[in-house]
């Protein structure tokens, strides 16, 4: 995939993929300050992309290809942004594995195609993704 058409490009390698009670898929990441808007996940080769607005995008490394499918046909996932850590003498008491998620948004999925910049990228349906070979 393309990603240098993104102002504000951060890599988290820590995020999460976990199973909510209700049995869907939701991704855990670093919060950060802004609210989303508009936010899609871009689904392609080995990782994936959060564009949270147009300005602001996070890269999910070596992103597990087995939720795929599950991703496209619910077509959207719903992503959690844990706390802040604190800083100052609370920061040692603070477990990052522990944090609580500050806030939860809905993105839609998209799947990125072959030779075309993240910005490009169509969500898709189900049938139409299956046409698509990864």
């Amino acid at each position: 995939m393309c990603f240098h058409d993104y102002s504000s490009l951060t890599e988290q390698a820590g995020y999460e993929v976990r199973r909510t009670g209700f049995g869907r898929l939701s991704i855990i990441i670093e919060g950060l300050d802004e609210m989303a808007v508009n936010p899609r996940l871009v689904l392609g080769g080995d990782e994936a992309i959060l564009v949270r607005d147009e300005f602001h995008s996070i890269v999910l490394p070596d992103f597990p290809q087995e939720y795929y499918f599950e991703l496209l046909k619910a077509r959207s996932v719903l992503v959690g942004e844990k706390e802040l850590p604190p800083e100052g003498p609370l920061a040692e008491m603070f477990c990052a594995t522990r944090s609580p998620i500050r806030r939860f948004y809905e993105a839609d999925v998209c799947l990125a195609h072959e030779g075309t910049d993240v910005g490009e990228s169509v969500c898709v349906t189900l049938a139409e993704s299956r046409a698509v070979a990864w």
